[in-house]
Order: structure tokens, then C-alpha cells, then sequence
């Protein structure tokens, strides 16, 4: 299989450069940019994108770098890299403003898990769709079966609330799964019209 440079590679590359460098600066500078409800609610809305970029620890950020490059590499198999690329930023600023908007309770919120649970939705609806039916079909159960798992009175991950050193924000799950969900109709449908 040959592998080639496509334009969606720069913003891939360009976005987790973003990531890592807010994380840097986070740490080194001392620079709030986290998702803080408080902070928002007096007019830094930038908070409800930018907090979604920086994570609670070195662990955090690579478990997320992870699983963006995983469903990155994955959306290049079916020529899909431009649009999870084009729908990255939609996906965070929805997940953000759904979070601010239905979750009153969180106060603090840092990584980009729910927008990684946007992509994988919005990549498995558009796989089942448009493309490899079978993977898309596995990538939507997949994130069914963790959602509901997840709102589950038996789920307990202590283990990854140690590792990144806060609590698992499983309420960004969700809403990022409606934020991607949302742009994956948007695109659906802007699809039929041509």
C-alpha cells in the first residue's frame, strides 16, 4: 500500500502541534487555559475551545495525541483525513458549548477525550454511509457500548483518573458524541444536496 502526503496531513500535524505547545506553555509559563465555568460565564469563551487543547499531565496529552492520530490514520484508510480535519473545530467548539450549556456542575475541564468520542462518531457515520460499512458499523457499537458502559453503575476507572490525575470526564463523552453526531448530519445532508 502506498502511502502519500495529503493537505489534510498539515492540519493533523498543525493541530497537535497546537496541542503540545499550549501544554508547554501551560506548564512551563504557568498559563491557565483550561475550561473553567466561572471563568467562561465572565466572557472567555476561548476557554470552552482552548480548554479542550491543554490536558492535566504529560500522560493525559499523550493518550489523547493518541487516539486523534489513531482515528486520523483511520479516516485516511477510506480518503476521509479532509473531513475529520474540516470538522475538528466544530466538533470542539460544540462539544464546549454543550458541556457549558447541559453540565452546570462542571467546573474545571481539561484534554479533548469528548471531542476524540466526536470524531470517532462522526467517522463511524460517515463510514457506514460512504465507506467501509463493516468498520464504521464496528466504530459506532464501539462507542455505543463505552457510553453506555460508562453511565453504568459499574464503571469505576480509577486507573486513568490516577494516570492523568484528575476524574474521568465521562459527560464530555456524551456531548462530544452529540457534537460529532450534529456535524456528521450537517455533512450528511450537504452530501445528498450534490
Amino acid at each position: 500500500m502506498k502511502i502519500t502526503f495529503q493537505i489534510s496531513d498539515i492540519g493533523i500535524i498543525a493541530y497537535l502541534g497546537l496541542c503540545i505547545s499550549l501544554q508547554i506553555l501551560q506548564v512551563s509559563v504557568d498559563w491557565d487555559f483550561d475550561y473553567v465555568r466561572r471563568y467562561i460565564a465572565e466572557g472567555a469563551w476561548w476557554r470552552l475551545i482552548i480548554g479542550q487543547c491543554v490536558h492535566s499531565n504529560i500522560a493525559h496529552l499523550l493518550m489523547n495525541v493518541a487516539g486523534l492520530a489513531g482515528l486520523y490514520i483511520l479516516s485516511r484508510l477510506d480518503d476521509m483525513g479532509s473531513l475529520m480535519i474540516v470538522s475538528l473545530f466544530p466538533i470542539l467548539c460544540l462539544t464546549g458549548v454543550l458541556l457549558y450549556l447541559n453540565e452546570p456542575e462542571l467546573e474545571r475541564y481539561v484534554g479533548l477525550s469528548g471531542a476524540l468520542h466526536g470524531c470517532a462518531a462522526l467517522m463511524g457515520l460517515a463510514l457506514v454511509f460512504t465507506g467501509n460499512r463493516i468498520v464504521g458499523w464496528l466504530l459506532v457499537t464501539a462507542i455505543a457500548v463505552k457510553l453506555v458502559w460508562e453511565s453504568s453503575a459499574y464503571y469505576v476507572d480509577t486507573r486513568t483518573a490516577d494516570m492523568i490525575g484528575l476524574r474521568v470526564a465521562i459527560e464530555s463523552h456524551y456531548w462530544g458524541v452529540v457534537a460529532g453526531t450534529l456535524v456528521w448530519l450537517v455533512w450528511f445532508l450537504k452530501c445528498r444536496e450534490t
